[in-house]
């Protein structure tokens, strides 16, 4: 939004519980700072502070597990469909912690490395 705010500040803020769970699930970022320069965790309450300080994800949301896995197929159009500025440089944390980049580079996808680098891509 115009504060720079994700739907997990705005959920944090408001103590919606369940709502922070699920955008955690999916693989929202709890450390996005706003431009007010709050994460979500310091706009919660009581009990969503300890539910963003128990760091709920415990492995890569299906979103980002798919961009990996399209990243290494070399699935352009995948891909397109699943990159974002907050996934772009998602890792794969079961794993070697690679991001989308590294495995279409070592996979040789250069239609992939190509989108990834005008998308974002930390190099």
């Amino acid at each position: 939004d115009n504060l720079g705010q994700t739907s997990l500040h705005r959920a944090a803020h408001c103590g919606h519980l369940q709502t922070c769970r699920l955008l955690l699930s999916y693989g929202c970022d709890p450390n996005i700072i706003s431009l007010q320069g709050f994460t979500a965790l310091q706009m919660g309450n009581e009990n969503v502070q300890q539910l963003l300080q128990e760091g709920i994800p415990l492995g890569n949301s299906e979103a980002d597990r798919q961009l990996l896995e399209a990243a290494k197929a070399g699935d352009v159009e995948t891909v397109k469909k699943l990159c974002t500025v907050q996934s772009v440089n998602c890792r794969d944390i079961e794993g070697r912690q690679s991001t989308p980049l590294h495995f279409a580079a070592g996979y040789n996808r250069v239609s992939v490395v190509e989108y990834l680098l005008q998308h974002g891509a930390d190099v």
